[in-house]
């Protein structure tokens, strides 16, 4: 059961890294283009 729960909360904090990322990477180019204008 302990095995399953951290299985399950590394896959969580995983993804939410992932997803993170994903937020930074797409909204950079946006922000930069806002400044330029």
């Amino acid at each position: 059961d302990k095995d399953d729960v951290l299985r399950y909360a590394e896959r969580l904090s995983s993804r939410c890294l992932t997803v993170d990322v994903l937020v930074k990477v797409q909204r950079d180019p946006i922000q930069e283009d806002a400044l330029h204008q």
